[in-house]
């Protein structure tokens, strides 16, 4: 069915991503950045041979159901051009309906011309204190929308983003942890999460500095 939808449509100063891994492979810590239109206009050839190597990129596409990020094709044909990894978030509205959002995300992503070789996230943070959905109706959102990703796609990852504390706003016993968990998180280690065995990818930092961007970018790193 994946086919059908692919065709037709600071803590302290500046953060530095730590000195290149030279750990086995199968072991190796993978470095990524995540962009979206507030990184500005990026010079991914300069990414490219970034010191130490950014190992993918994670692109915001979409936001809710009416908002593409203007940069998002941009910055997927630059990872494209320059054979960089690279993967895509969804920015959640919980007030707008999970599965067309998610319609919305695979469509935007068909779009950019090739395939993303790093996951699909459900990126469900925010400032607030308070959501406008309970814990079930939050559970099943991200089921719904995860779902849709699952019964459209073959054999892609799929990741949901969020900081430990907002994973308590979920059922203690929900079902999200067969998916991969990008937490973030700035305190140095990753605080509590309700609901996973393990994190995939820590984001800890929103200061750094990579070749190619003017901007300070989000850093994420892998956890071995």
């Amino acid at each position: 069915m994946f086919g059908l939808f692919w065709n037709i449509f600071s803590k302290f100063a500046v953060d530095k991503l730590p000195k290149k891994n030279t750990m086995p492979e199968p072991l190796k810590q993978k470095f990524y950045i995540d962009i979206s239109k507030w990184n500005g206009v990026i010079d991914f050839a300069k990414v490219k041979t970034n010191e130490p190597l950014i190992d993918g990129v994670i692109i915001r596409a979409t936001n809710g159901l009416n908002k593409t990020d203007e940069k998002f094709l941009a910055n997927a044909k630059g990872c494209i051009d320059n054979n960089i990894a690279w993967g895509a978030y969804h920015f959640a509205q919980f007030t707008q309906d999970a599965a067309h959002q998610a319609l919305k995300f695979l469509v935007t992503i068909q779009k950019a011309g090739g395939k993303p070789t790093l996951p699909l996230v459900l990126d469900v943070e925010t400032n607030e204190k308070t959501l406008p959905i309970n814990a079930a109706q939050l559970e099943k959102f991200c089921i719904d929308f995860l779902t849709v990703i699952e019964t459209n796609t073959c054999g892609y990852d799929i990741a949901i983003y969020m900081s430990p504390g907002f994973s308590w706003f979920f059922p203690k016993n929900h079902k999200l942890g067969k998916y991969k968990l990008w937490a973030a998180d700035y305190t140095g280690n990753i605080n509590p999460v309700n609901g996973w065995k393990k994190v995939w990818l820590h984001q800890y930092s929103d200061k750094g500095k990579v070749s190619g961007i003017g901007t300070n970018v989000d850093l994420n790193r892998t956890i071995v």
